[in-house]
């Protein structure tokens, strides 16, 4: 239904209404119980194909049964908003029988197109009937499924069902890369739209990723932007942030006790998710040289901190999939560790990561990556402030204050001085927690006891004999040889 809004949003309100029309005298006039029309082509006597087509109960047998006694009335529009007799069968809802008898009548309805709207009318069924009358139009003009309307969209745009997709997509498989004027692709307008399901978002990634939709590992379009900046994933994710039904998310309704629109909403998210951390590894696999084992393992929780979705979001998949939290993926990084190096994730998310009560660990401030960085030095490199989560990180684990960057092998307090825009505050809070570390720690102090200066006396007289000794016997031999007193003894 909101595609179906949608559509008729963009139509002139004269095209939306079904009220009678007879046309003028120049086109039809009626002689008694004889209809002609300009052509001097007669007409059975009663109401013409487009009266029955605008009656307020149509009665489908008398239209099937009009067109095959007037088979030239499929091909006359109705004189005041120019809709020919096809779309109105659409509109209202007309059975297959009817749909076919008007093609068979005017085959070259399939290619009209309305001289206000732009609609074609394989746009008007995608978006208004099943699949069976978009084969009809697609079998008697298969052009139309590459035909763009008033905004750039074509049919491909309006498909929210499955098997309609994908008999558009085998009409005109470059149609999945096609983008309307405002740089939407098909899958944006599944992702916004609210009727389509997640079977629909995982065909149209699926025959993305076969034309490199979004470019060589791009998720088969989750990454392409609108020429507002809007990707599938943002699309799907303010669907879920600003629709009617964000409490069921805010209240942390588990998925299988969702309300329908709320179920498949959810559904479309981990679809598109999946694909986007398929896409992420594909990239860094294609970087290396190397394959992991990420690309069988879904970790949602990763995967949404990663692409800083909503904290709503992060909120409602920390608290269904908790287990991740101290999942490491193929570089040794928790969702914490995630979080952390993303400045744009909130300081709420890494509090709530941390907090049991949110079904946080705590273990995961201690947990190092492959490239022996803990969360905290990875906060401290994103640019992090103390007062954005630095506290709660420090609090998890105290440790990481005396730990080494695996990287750059400094302490915390000494990574936050690095730069020309290092933040004094932090590193005078972070060195004020570890002080010894530049000043002698009392509890390993170098005291001079009596005995250790003794023993340095004693190296040092030593040292300074053999610097003189050693250069006396050296000459004193050499003298005794020239002499040959040696020979002598």
């Amino acid at each position: 239904m909101a595609m179906l809004s949608t559509l008729r949003s963009f139509l002139p309100r004269a095209l939306q209404s079904h009220h009678t029309s007879y046309g003028n005298e120049d086109d039809l006039t009626q002689r008694g119980g004889t209809a002609v029309d300009a052509g001097g082509r007669a007409s059975l006597a009663g109401p013409t194909l487009i009266e029955l087509l605008d009656a307020d109960i149509v009665d489908w047998g008398a239209v099937v049964a009009r067109v095959s006694s007037c088979p030239h009335e499929a091909s006359l529009p109705r004189i005041m908003t120019g809709q020919s007799p096809l779309c109105l069968s659409i509109a209202r809802e007309a059975p297959d029988s009817a749909i076919r008898a008007i093609l068979d009548a005017n085959p070259e309805a399939a290619q009209e197109v309305h001289w206000h709207s732009r609609l074609t009318p394989l746009y008007f069924a995608v978006a208004q009937a099943g699949p069976e009358v978009v084969q009809m139009i697609l079998n008697s003009h298969p052009p139309a499924a590459r035909q763009a309307v008033f905004n750039g969209c074509i049919p491909l745009h309006a498909a929210t069902d499955v098997d309609t997709a994908r008999r558009l997509i085998d009409a005109y498989p470059r149609g999945i890369g096609r983008t309307n004027d405002q740089g939407y692709l098909p899958l944006h307008r599944v992702a916004y739209a609210g009727d389509p399901d997640a079977d629909v978002v995982k065909l149209l990634i699926t025959e993305g990723k076969k034309y490199n939709v979004g470019g060589r590992n791009g998720g088969g379009g989750v990454f392409v932007e609108t020429r507002q900046g809007i990707t599938p994933i943002a699309a799907v994710c303010e669907t879920i942030t600003g629709g009617f039904d964000v409490d069921e998310f805010r209240h942390v309704v588990v998925p299988g006790q969702l309300s329908r629109s709320a179920r498949r909403k959810w559904n479309k998210l981990k679809t598109i998710f999946e694909a986007a951390q398929h896409a992420n590894v594909d990239r860094k696999n294609y970087k290396k040289g190397e394959e992991t084992s990420d690309q069988d393992i879904f970790r949602i929780l990763h995967t949404a901190i990663e692409l800083e979705a909503p904290d709503l979001i992060v909120q409602y998949i920390l608290q269904t999939h908790s287990g991740q939290c101290v999942q490491q993926d193929s570089l040794g990084q928790t969702p914490l560790s995630i979080a952390a190096s993303k400045k744009k994730n909130s300081e709420n998310i890494i509090v709530k990561l941390l907090d049991p009560k949110c079904r946080g660990d705590v273990s995961a401030a201690g947990m190092m990556d492959k490239q022996q960085q803990l969360p905290l030095h990875r906060a401290i490199a994103s640019g992090r402030g103390f007062h954005d989560a630095m506290r709660a990180l420090i609090d998890a684990a105290p440790r990481a204050l005396e730990t080494r960057d695996g990287v750059t092998q400094l302490y915390p307090f000494m990574m936050a001085a690095v730069g020309a825009d290092a933040d004094v505050d932090l590193v005078y809070t972070l060195l004020k927690e570890t002080p010894w570390l530049v000043k002698p720690n009392p509890r390993q102090s170098n005291t001079i006891t009596p005995s250790l200066a003794m023993e340095n006396i004693t190296h040092n007289f030593v040292s300074v004999l053999m610097w003189i000794l050693v250069p006396f016997v050296a000459i004193m031999l050499s003298f005794l040889f020239e002499k040959r007193v040696i020979f002598q003894w």
